[in-house]
C-alpha cells in the first residue's frame, strides 16, 4: 500500500504468512534503496524464528550481540546502532534484518526512522520520497510476493 502526503510516499507492508525468502528479498529491497537515505539503522537481535534460524543468521544474531555488550556492557541486544558505512556492519544487518524484531532505518543517529520492520518482515513502514518509492515499485514489481499484492 502506497499513500502520498508532502512529497513523501507512505508504504505498509503486512503480511503474516509471508516466506522467509519473500522476507528476506523485501527487507534487502528497502534496505539497498534506502543505503544513501538512511545510512544509519537500530536492530535488536531477538527473533521470532529463534529455533529455525539459519546458520549465517545465528552467526549474525551473535555477532550484533556481541558489538551491543562490547559497545554498551548492557546484554538487553535492543536498539543496536549500525553504522551502515561500515561494511561488517552492513553485513550484518542485511543478514538478520528479516529475521529480527525490530529494525529501524534512520537518516542519523538518534532520529526518527524512515523505513521500520518488524517482527521479521511481517510488517514494514516506510516513508519514501516519491522519486524513491518510484524506484522501489518499479523494481519490486517482478518479485512473486510483489505480485501476490498488487495483482
Amino acid at each position: 500500500m502506497s499513500e502520498e502526503s508532502s512529497g513523501r510516499d507512505t508504504w505498509a507492508v503486512v503480511e503474516t504468512d509471508l516466506l522467509r525468502t519473500a522476507a528476506e528479498q523485501v527487507c534487502t529491497a528497502f534496505l539497498d534503496v534506502m543505503a544513501e537515505a538512511a545510512p544509519w539503522a537500530c536492530i535488536d537481535a531477538w527473533s521470532d524464528y529463534r529455533d529455525g534460524l539459519p546458520a549465517e543468521v545465528e552467526h549474525a544474531q551473535t555477532a550484533l550481540r556481541h558489538l551491543h555488550a562490547h559497545r554498551d556492557g548492557r546484554d538487553t541486544f535492543m536498539g543496536i546502532d549500525i553504522d551502515r558505512s561500515d561494511p561488517a556492519q552492513e553485513a550484518l544487518l542485511h543478514t538478520y534484518a528479516a529475521w529480527s524484531i525490530h529494525v529501524e532505518l534512520l537518516p542519523a543517529a538518534e532520529q526518527d526512522a524512515l523505513v521500520t520492520v518488524h517482527d521479521g518482515a511481517s510488517s514494514i513502514t516506510a516513508e519514501l520520497t516519491t522519486p524513491r518509492s518510484s524506484g522501489c515499485a518499479s523494481g519490486w514489481r517482478a518479485w512473486p510476493w510483489w505480485s501476490a499484492w498488487n495483482g
